[in-house]
């Protein structure tokens, strides 16, 4: 059965620190997304999901609670933001700074791992069991509320792209990014980075 998983950045969260990396720093929304958001939480109203599945993490709570009220949630740890470890809270001109050579092998070495945080390998190899998982659910239209960064490396998973693109797509926060899965696990890219097609959400 072909599945489509509509994924959903959280909204903008607050930063200690503008700017910096934060992966599972479990930070709250900024003030005022309800105002900003407002237009796609009204055309999700089209949207009636088979199932959502959510990260754990309060930033991604707080918008799958302000887009689905009416949902209950699958929380799943696997969805989380990357764990960077000692590089969580710092910008990167810090990391470059602290951590010359690391930065070096960040986008190019798929065995890199951050500092008491995790490598790439065990981030991809998390994101294919949530995958697994979602695609497991009964239903066709599935909602995944998560992260930039889990975002960029399932599209890239689904599209049969190496990790190293991930950094090729701008994902904006609050938005939708629709991709349709086919039995092997490949996909095709509906939409990103939508507000709120309504005549395509309700030809769901």
């Amino acid at each position: 059965m072909i599945k489509r998983l509509i994924m959903i950045r959280h909204m903008d969260k607050v930063e200690p620190v503008p700017g910096a990396l934060y992966g599972q720093t479990d930070l709250a929304l900024k003030d005022g997304f309800e105002q900003k958001f407002s237009p796609l939480q009204k055309a999700l109203e089209l949207l009636k999901p088979d199932a959502v599945v959510c990260s754990p993490l309060k930033r991604c709570r707080q918008t799958v609670d302000f887009y689905f009220p009416d949902e209950k949630p699958i929380f799943k740890d696997e969805a989380m933001e990357v764990d960077f470890g000692d590089w969580d809270g710092l910008t990167f001109a810090q990391i470059k700074d602290k951590y010359p050579e690391e930065v070096n092998h960040w986008a190019e070495d798929e065995k890199f791992g951050f500092s008491n945080g995790e490598t790439l390998q065990e981030f991809s190899d998390r994101l294919k069991v949530l995958t697994k998982f979602m695609l497991s659910l009964e239903g066709k239209n599935i909602v995944l509320v998560a992260h930039g960064g889990v975002i960029r490396m399932l599209l890239c998973q689904l599209l049969n792209l190496h990790q190293r693109h991930s950094s090729a797509f701008e994902l904006n926060s609050g938005l939708m990014t629709s991709i349709k899965v086919f039995e092997n696990h490949l996909g095709v890219l509906e939409k990103i980075n939508d507000f709120g097609d309504e005549t395509w959400l309700r030809s769901l």
